[in-house]
């Protein structure tokens, strides 16, 4: 197993960007495999046509990052702002999965 202070140290022998960057990649990591499933299917809405309403979900749950950052930075620090970005990509993946499983994609016209 890769230890994310490792990735990090290609790049800096800085230790306290590795400390603060550490968490960074741990939630990075634990959000890829639902970023890739809401990057394919938000292409997929958009390709076929349904590009509002997929719009309207990416930008409100990526709009809501900046207050919940803030909101999430006092208490719990930058690993906290981390994680609530991993949360808002599942959420944004929930909201491509609800989408498309309300099939309103499918009357489209692209």
């Amino acid at each position: 197993m890769v230890v994310p202070g490792a990735l990090v140290g290609v790049f800096t022998s800085d230790t306290a960007v590795i400390r603060d960057a550490t968490p960074y990649l741990r939630s990075a990591g634990a959000a890829q495999l639902v970023m890739a499933y809401e990057n394919v299917l938000e292409g997929g809405l958009s390709g076929a046509g349904y590009t509002f309403y997929t719009m309207v979900a990416v930008v409100g749950i990526s709009a809501l990052r900046v207050p919940l950052a803030e909101i999430v930075a006092g208490p719990y620090g930058p690993a906290g702002v981390w994680w609530m970005l991993a949360l808002t990509a599942i959420a944004r993946a929930a909201a491509m999965t609800a989408l498309w499983q309300w099939g309103g994609w499918e009357r489209a016209r692209a």
